[in-house]
Formats: C-alpha cells, sequence, structure tokens
C-alpha cells in the first residue's frame, strides 16, 4: 500500500538529507558524517528527499556510525519513478528489516513488505509499481532507522 503524499515542512540536516547529490558517497547514499547526533523527520518535506528519478534500479544501504542514529537507512528518504527496482542492501553487518508501514510517526508493520536483511551482504528487493509514497523501517531500531520511498 502506498501512503499519498502532501506537501509537508521542510527538514535541513546539514545538507546531508537533501536531494543535493554533492554529499552522496560511493555507495550512491548521502554521504552522512560518523559523528554528530541528529534526527531525522518523521515528516520529511520534498527537500528531504535525494532524487534518483531516471534510474531502473537505486539502492538505499544501511549504515552505522558513531553517534545518534546509530544506524541509519542511506538515502533514508528517496524519489523514484514508477517501475524502479529499490533494493536495500546491509553493508554494516548488522540485524536489520525492512519492513513497510503506514506512518513514519506511528511506526507499525503494513502489509505491503516486512523481510530481514540479517547479515552483511543481504539484500531485499521491491518494485515500485504505484505511486505514492512508501514508508519503511527497521524493526530493531525502529525508534531512529527508518524512511520514505516517494514514487512518482
Amino acid at each position: 500500500m502506498l501512503v499519498a503524499t502532501g506537501s509537508l515542512a521542510a527538514f535541513a540536516l546539514a545538507g546531508c538529507v537533501g536531494a543535493s547529490n554533492e554529499n552522496e558517497d560511493a555507495t550512491g547514499g548521502e554521504g552522512f558524517e560518523t559523528g554528530g547526533s541528529f534526527e531525522l523527520p518523521t515528516d520529511p518535506g520534498d527537500d528531504d528527499f535525494a532524487d534518483r528519478t531516471g534510474q531502473d534500479v537505486m539502492e538505499v544501504v544501511t549504515i552505522q556510525r558513531e553517534a545518534d542514529p546509530q544506524f541509519l537507512f542511506d538515502p533514508p528518504f528517496v524519489r523514484v519513478d514508477r517501475g524502479t527496482t529499490v533494493r536495500w542492501v546491509n553493508v554494516d553487518g548488522a540485524f536489520h528489516t525492512v519492513t513497510a508501514t503506514a506512518s513514519l510517526e506511528n511506526r507499525s508493520a503494513a502489509d505491503e513488505f516486512n523481510t530481514t536483511i540479517a547479515s552483511e551482504g543481504d539484500s531485499f528487493e521491491w518494485d515500485a509499481d504505484g505511486t505514492g509514497r512508501q514508508d519503511y523501517y527497521c524493526s530493531p531500531h525502529v525508534g531512529f532507522m527508518y524512511g520514505s520511498v516517494d514514487v512518482n
């Protein structure tokens, strides 16, 4: 199930979460710094989404940091075209899930997908067949590890 999107308040994360590709690292993520605490928004605005339109397959990777939040999906908020395959890849070796939810504010499992990527190299693919927004989170790290795929 895709959740309809609306224009929500923009959130700046020291240039790390926006659609700019200037901070991208080799994994295609946003290049989060390992130090410094911050909190991801539960109501991401348009500027929070990394633009990955025009790609047939796009990857979201798990990362581990030294500061809070300790684990993140990178990029956490991504915009793709309908028909894109989104691939979540475990690159930090910690146990994670990729669990669909209807709300980032009240994260609980939805029917769209719920899978584990338990070890380094494990991956999960989801085809963005509809339009709208699909929110997701990691069950063991539900308080801080989450994201959204905005499908055009």
